[in-house]
């Protein structure tokens, strides 16, 4: 599968949008290339890989996860906050905005963030932590049931930044990542 791996590069959000309809047109040509790699007749595979080779599928830089991403893959650069990483909180809060035009069109007929969907969230080293992708009545959006411990044993602390990934695995699920840079400490 042709990946790009993007580590620290920021994404002007107006080309983005911009590029949106070629992005999912992209996303679609490598997905179903993919998923018939071996059905393909050579014209097809040829008109398919001009799209894929045009604008390559852009993943989080953790090498577990290459090859599993499938269909759009979006991020957001957050600097955690005190609340991030208060123990009695026990939540990462993600932005709203990118929850309903990143994340939520990622979601399955099946899922439901209101009631809580369970998801893989995966470190900067490619160990996976179970966690729960939550729409709260006070309209935020967060990832809990394991944040907690993701931060602890990652040493992430208020004022780190982070890069939120959020995308489909191949098996349709909803996963995220979460890449972080460490200090250089004086």
């Amino acid at each position: 599968m042709a990946a790009m791996v993007v580590e620290e590069e920021d994404i002007n959000a107006a080309d983005h949008q911009d590029n949106q309809e070629l992005l999912l047109a992209h996303q679609g040509a490598e997905n179903l290339r993919y998923l018939n790699r071996k059905r393909l007749d050579v014209e097809s595979a040829v008109a398919l890989q001009t799209l894929i080779i045009f604008q390559p599928l852009v993943v989080p830089p953790i090498e577990r996860l290459q090859g599993e991403v499938l269909g759009p893959c979006s991020f957001i650069k957050k600097f955690l906050t005190t609340s991030d990483v208060n123990n009695s909180q026990g939540r990462l809060l993600i932005k709203t905005k990118f929850a309903e035009e990143k994340i939520n069109i990622l979601l399955r007929k099946e899922d439901n963030p209101c009631k809580g969907i369970k998801v893989p969230v995966y470190d900067r080293s490619g160990n996976k932590v179970v966690m729960e992708y939550k729409h709260w009545p006070t309209k935020s959006y967060v990832l809990i049931d394991g944040w907690k411990d993701f931060y602890t044993n990652n040493r992430l602390e208020k004022d780190d930044e982070i890069t939120l990934w959020a995308f489909r695995s191949r098996d349709w699920k909803l996963c995220f990542a979460i890449w972080w840079v460490d200090k250089i400490q004086n």
